[in-house]
């Protein structure tokens, strides 16, 4: 006997990308601080041993965050509150508030450079990351030689117990890693990346808050 089912029971492609579209939606709070999670394990694990190379954190990270987002993606079986359409339309309203908030603040974000704020301790240390390896700073002989000028601030501290005096930035270092990295890429336009993870982390706290 024949197939006789009707036509319409056949997923159309614009159904089937619209399908992915929703799983999208629901599933970016969850899959996006997973991924920046793992992709920044990385990246301090080379900044720690002083081999910060975006050749080696690059892929390695993305291997490894696609890999952990992919076995989120694959145990997530967390039931949220609310109709499918419900649950649709939050989670596509909070990512349309988020980028209008993103768009509005990434002219306002924050540039301060005076190390007497935690702030500017890690924009100077992920400008120094732009360019260099290691996250310790090589003390100079010249800062000796100007009077008024010292070698560490507030965010800052000069590590003499070895051979080769260095200064060090304080603070968790996750931060000035992304933004070293994102430098390499986008030049000094990196100070304005801090509002993109400040996005991130209130799109993190709504999706934990759904679970």
């Amino acid at each position: 006997s024949g197939d006789h089912r009707d036509l319409h029971s056949f997923p159309t492609r614009r159904s089937s990308d619209l399908h992915w579209f929703w799983i999208g939606v629901e599933m970016l709070p969850t899959i996006l601080p997973v991924f920046l999670s793992v992709f920044g394990t990385v990246a301090v694990a080379f900044l720690i041993i002083d081999q910060f190379k975006s050749e080696y954190i690059w892929p390695i990270g993305t291997i490894l965050a696609t890999f952990a987002s992919t076995i989120v993606v694959g145990h997530s079986q967390v039931k949220k509150l609310g109709t499918i359409k419900e649950k649709r339309f939050f989670g596509l309203l909070i990512i349309l508030c988020l980028l209008a908030w993103l768009s509005f603040n990434v002219s306002y974000s924050s540039q301060h450079v005076f190390t007497d704020r935690d702030p500017a301790v890690y924009a100077v240390a992920g400008e120094w990351l732009t360019k260099h390896e290691s996250i310790k700073i090589p003390v100079h002989s010249s800062f000796k030689q100007v009077r008024g000028v010292l070698q560490g601030s507030v965010g800052f501290r000069v590590d003499s117990s070895t051979n080769k005096p260095f200064i060090f930035a304080q603070g968790q270092h996750l931060l000035p890693a992304f933004l070293g990295l994102t430098g390499r890429i986008i030049g000094d336009n990196m100070l304005r990346i801090n509002v993109l993870f400040g996005a991130i982390a209130l799109l993190s706290v709504y999706g934990f808050a759904t679970l």
